[in-house]
């Protein structure tokens, strides 16, 4: 990819790279946002599912100025932006290590109920 760019504008390559880059983020957040509804809509009784989706969409709406609100502050106080975007980048890794094992227990919790499940059917079928 080096040699492809090299002749390139480096203000181009590096807005390339930057939307590639921003893709497969906002392709793989809708994947596992999508993921989260179904594990939500799964887990949740039919009574209280109305509530807990209206307090999740009410805390993300009322959390985007809030953010906007700190990340002006920051941007103003501090005179070398891209030490914001590091720290961020930091603080993004460290969760996703940290929240990764627990992801990946509930996966192997999802799987394990599901073969259980497929296979409490197929018991089911066979007794019919």
């Amino acid at each position: 990819m080096g040699i492809l760019f090299q002749n390139m504008d480096q203000l181009f390559s590096i807005t390339l790279y930057g939307g590639i880059v921003s893709f497969f983020i906002g392709f793989s957040l809708a994947i596992i946002e999508v993921n989260n509804m179904v594990y939500l809509q799964k887990t949740i009784t039919t009574e209280f599912l109305g509530r807990v989706m209206s307090i999740l969409t009410t805390a993300n709406r009322a959390l985007l100025p809030i953010g906007s609100l700190i990340y002006t502050f920051l941007f103003d106080s501090i005179t070398f932006g891209p030490y914001i975007f590091m720290g961020n980048g930091i603080l993004c890794i460290t969760f996703g290590l940290l929240a990764f094992p627990r992801l990946l227990k509930s996966v192997k919790k999802d799987h394990l109920f599901i073969k259980e499940h497929k296979s409490n059917k197929n018991s089911e079928e066979l007794l019919k």
